[in-house]
């Protein structure tokens, strides 16, 4: 699942049209042979329709399956999102 996110300016950050990869998920039985890679080549093609300047999603630190799966494309780490729970 992805959406589409329009952040404006700040002095943080530069505006973006931004494609955002909420969840993806690949069954067991399908993992390591392309399906990932296929499904994020799907996002990029529609990301460059949609004019987006930029792909963007989140996941956690121990999934390093994900990690390297959108490394593969050039997703890179910008933002570190600390949590305590209590």
């Amino acid at each position: 699942m992805w959406f589409l996110a329009l952040r404006i300016a700040l002095p943080v950050r530069f505006g973006a049209r931004s494609l955002m990869v909420h969840h993806i998920a690949v069954a067991a039985p399908f993992r390591r042979i392309g399906v990932g890679a296929a499904l994020l080549a799907e996002v990029q093609l529609r990301a460059k329709a949609l004019k987006v300047t930029s792909i963007a999603t989140s996941y956690a630190p121990f999934n390093t399956a994900s990690q390297a799966l959108f490394a593969s494309i050039g997703l890179e780490p910008i933002n570190v999102f600390a949590e305590r729970r209590i």
